[in-house]
């Protein structure tokens, strides 16, 4: 029996019904001015609808992968903004820190994550290529304490209202993939970042920007899993 349990089908009747009556109204109007729906989004915490695969000991609301599916099957209907903003925030971020991070990173991202007061970015593709990890060019150099990273991230959502970016870089390119580092870094907080508007015909209101690292300081607790050992964490968050 592959049908929806009862608690499923409340979950989904409860979600259609928040999408239809707080994002759709909004979605055309949104889309004619080029606007981020940050007063829709901070609507989700409230219904357990930003941490649906974060453990309730993190602040989350965690349920099954089918449930989760279907929370962003129905926000997606009435706003693709929204559920990406969901679906970044839990499948790539979170899960990843769930399933790499330490005890530490786990207690400081997950529950502001889940209570909405950290709108999650992933910073993986590059100029150059997609989630070609193997030719990536953004670096991650050792310094005292932590890494000093420099490169450029382009086609990056959510990026310009991002309270964590989940990053991606090298600390060694002739490696190609087994150079590959995870990074989480605090753009409100670090040095050296610039957040600029991407040039798109379309999908404008996801406010997709390109995104440069300068010289920016990343400490040693803000690396997940290990240096060199991002390619299987970035691999299980897609």
């Amino acid at each position: 029996d592959f049908d929806l349990s009862e608690d499923q089908r409340l979950v989904r009747a409860t979600v259609r019904e928040f999408a239809e009556k707080e994002l759709l109204p909004h979605v055309e109007r949104y889309e004619r001015e080029e606007r981020y729906p940050l007063e829709q989004i901070a609507k989700l915490p409230a219904l357990g609808l930003m941490g649906p695969m974060i453990p309730e000991r993190y602040g989350g609301s965690k349920t099954d992968v089918v449930t989760y599916g279907i929370i962003c099957e129905e926000l997606a209907r009435a706003d693709w903004v929204v559920a990406s903003v969901v679906s970044v925030s839990n499948s790539l971020v979170a899960g990843s820190i769930l399933r790499w991070g330490t005890e530490a990173q786990r207690e400081k991202w997950l529950p502001a994550i889940a209570a909405g007061d950290c709108i999650c970015s992933a910073c993986l593709t590059e100029p150059g290529g997609g989630t070609d990890l193997g030719n990536m060019k953004t670096t991650a150099t050792r310094v005292p304490g932590g890494w000093c990273v420099n490169g450029t991230k382009v086609f990056i959502s959510h990026a310009a209202h991002a309270g964590l970016f989940f990053l991606v870089a090298s600390i060694d390119l002739a490696k190609k993939h087994k150079g590959v580092t995870a990074l989480l870094v605090d753009p409100r907080v670090s040095e050296g970042i610039t957040i600029g508007a991407f040039p798109m015909r379309t999908l404008k209101r996801d406010n997709v920007a390109e995104v440069h690292f300068k010289d920016v300081f990343v400490p040693d607790e803000n690396v997940l899993g290990e240096p060199g050992g991002g390619f299987p964490v970035l691999g299980s968050a897609l």
